[in-house]
């Protein structure tokens, strides 16, 4: 089980964009009712079924079919789902969710507390297993008050737990979630044909009635290959894809953007369980030794800022400002560290995402910077 980084966000990058083909602007897209928007995707789905799925894309895309106790607004702030009110005891151990009564499922089986027990069960390891779930460990039960109303108790004081609620509450005893997923959420499941698509249908009884999707429904059609991309916006095969600045450049003025902040934070993680990341010297060392702003203008032309937690300053809720100068670039500090902890010759392996060229371009210019201190950092590319 992976632990938390030790050494945590350099960079974020600040605008995200969407390109939009021959359908239009966003607005338009939106206002044809029966059409099926394609959307690019880079990363190949891992698991339909959320309590197997640990890649950020897959969960991007599921979370059209599923809902949870709570949602984020744009800001980062917990806002209400499929529970319509909670309350937390004084001692802040005990959490009472009160579940709007009109909301169903996509089979439609009315969503009730035994769903959410069910749900959340197998995560904390209350069904007579091993928790799936290292952040629900703290769970120490879930039980129904009523119908419409689930009680959970925590072991410890956990400031994050009311956040993980935002995990999918599924019909309870349904087992067939990786084939033939049913939630809760504004988009059905049609149909998944593995490595190449995943189709999606409007919800026309989705609980939150001023949230009905516009569209009749949505494509996701994998395209890693940006070239790829690029021909399929313009011959119209594809509505929506993300792009880079590059990728901006390249199709000028033929295709309408979407610009804004998001959270896109990039984070290189250090197992602190293994020698010599368990001496903070050696972690603090690399901290200074790498050169956040140079990150930010070479890999993503200067679109990006510094940061000194994982969040960004989209997540405006949580974000603080100045934190990103407690390990300013400093490479001769670095270096004493690093000779303080006995690790002049540092030399270890980093797992890298080669789906998108960023995540690399970003390992090769820190490899860089740590040899500049002495530090070989060796890149393993993984799918």
């Amino acid at each position: 089980m992976l632990k938390k980084p030790l050494v945590k966000a350099f960079a974020a990058v600040t605008s995200a964009m969407l390109l939009f083909g021959a359908t239009g602007s966003l607005t338009q897209v939106n206002a044809q009712s029966d059409r099926v928007v394609k959307f690019a995707m880079v990363s190949e789905i891992d698991s339909l079924d959320p309590k197997q799925s640990s890649g950020t894309d897959t969960g991007s895309m599921l979370s059209n079919m599923h809902d949870g106790l709570i949602d984020f607004d744009e800001a980062g702030t917990i806002i209400p789902n499929l529970a319509e009110s909670w309350e937390v005891s004084e001692d802040n151990l005990t959490y009472t969710f009160k579940l709007v009564e009109d909301a169903t499922f996509h089979n439609g089986d009315t969503v009730t507390a035994d769903d959410v027990i069910w749900s959340y069960a197998s995560l904390a390891g209350l069904d007579g297993e091993e928790a799936t779930s290292s952040k629900w460990e703290v769970v120490e039960s879930i039980t129904a008050v009523d119908e419409f109303t689930v009680e959970i108790t925590l072991s410890s004081i956990d400031s994050g737990f009311l956040a993980r609620t935002l995990m999918p509450v599924m019909p309870a005893d349904y087992e067939d979630q990786a084939s033939m997923p049913i939630g809760a959420g504004p988009f059905k499941f049609v149909e998944w044909n593995q490595g190449e698509s995943l189709v999606m249908e409007r919800n026309d009884d989705y609980y939150l009635g001023d949230k009905v999707a516009e569209i009749a429904g949505v494509e996701w059609i994998l395209m890693q290959d940006p070239a790829t991309i690029t021909l399929a916006l313009q011959t119209g095969e594809i509505d929506i894809a993300g792009t880079s600045i590059e990728g901006k450049a390249q199709l000028g003025d033929t295709m309408n953007y979407v610009e804004g902040p998001q959270n896109m934070v990039v984070i290189f993680g250090l197992n602190h369980t293994h020698e010599p990341f368990q001496d903070i010297k050696v972690r603090q060392a690399i901290n200074f030794a790498i050169n956040k702003q140079e990150l930010i203008d070479v890999v993503f032309q200067g679109n990006g800022v510094e940061l000194g937690s994982m969040f960004s300053p989209a997540m405006e809720y949580y974000y603080q400002e100045g934190l990103e100068d407690v390990y300013a670039y400093d490479p001769e500090k670095a270096k004493e560290l690093l000779a303080e902890a006995g690790q002049e010759d540092l030399t270890f392996t980093i797992k890298v995402p080669s789906h998108a060229q960023f995540y690399v371009d970003t390992a090769q210019v820190m490899a860089s910077q740590l040899s500049q201190v002495g530090v070989t950092m060796e890149i393993q590319p993984i799918e």
